[in-house]
C-alpha cells in the first residue's frame, strides 16, 4: 500500500471513529424533558413526582407530600432538599415521553418506571 492510500485509509479510519462515537452518545437530558407529573403505579413512598424547572414536589399517597431540589448532570438525577449538603445521584435508566425509568429515588435503590400523567391542558 503506497503513502497516499494509507493516508486514505486512515482518514476514513477516523471519520468512521468520529461518527461512531457520537452517533454513541446519548442526548442531554433537560429540566423541560422532565417537566410534568409522573405516577407509579403502585402503593408505595415517592408514588408521584411533579417536576417543574429546578424542583419536584412529591406526593407519597400515604401520608406526607414534599418538595425536592434537583439538577441533571448528563444521565443523573441528583436531588437534595432545602439547604441540605446531602445529596443524592439516581441514573436515568430510560425517558420516553411516555415513561420515566429512574434506578432509584432519593434513599430507595430499586427501579422504578414512572408513567407520565396527561394535563388536563395537554388534550
Amino acid at each position: 500500500m503506497n503513502k497516499r492510500n494509507r493516508a486514505a485509509a486512515g482518514a476514513a479510519t477516523i471519520f468512521l471513529t468520529v461518527i461512531s462515537f457520537t452517533s454513541c452518545r446519548q442526548k442531554q437530558i433537560t429540566s423541560a424533558d422532565l417537566k410534568g407529573s409522573w405516577h407509579l403505579d403502585r402503593w408505595t413512598t415517592h408514588r408521584t413526582l411533579i417536576f417543574s424547572d429546578q424542583t419536584i414536589f412529591v406526593d407519597n399517597h400515604v401520608d406526607t407530600v414534599f418538595t425536592l431540589n434537583y439538577s441533571l448532570s448528563q444521565d443523573t438525577l441528583v436531588t437534595w432538599t432545602g439547604q441540605s449538603t446531602q445529596k443524592f445521584k439516581n441514573k436515568i435508566i430510560s425517558l420516553t415521553k411516555d415513561n420515566l425509568v429512574l434506578d432509584g429515588i432519593q434513599e430507595i435503590t430499586e427501579i422504578r418506571t414512572y408513567k407520565r400523567i396527561k394535563d388536563t391542558q395537554d388534550k
